[in-house]
């Protein structure tokens, strides 16, 4: 059912002359905006040691010193290039 405020089905064209978008009902606060923004923290990336050459790295993926997952050998090694 349609909202019985006039301006409810009103819609605006962006200046491509594309999409429309609707109309804000309500102004938001700054404080709610960045309290709702406050969770967009970076998380450090967490490090495990592997378990077949206990280099460090991220959990549930190859590693990417020995190439091995779950225990099996997944990516072949590369070796060291010489100099």
């Amino acid at each position: 059912m349609w909202s019985c405020r006039p301006d409810a089905r009103r819609r605006v064209s962006d200046a491509r002359g594309g999409t429309a978008v609707g109309i804000q009902k309500r102004r938001r606060s700054r404080m709610h905006g960045r309290q709702r923004r406050a969770h967009w923290t970076v998380r450090a990336v967490s490090l495990v040691p592997c378990p077949t050459c206990r280099q460090p790295m991220r959990p549930h993926r190859v590693c990417p010193s020995c190439g091995t997952y779950a225990g099996r050998q997944v990516r072949p090694v590369r070796e060291a290039e010489a100099e």
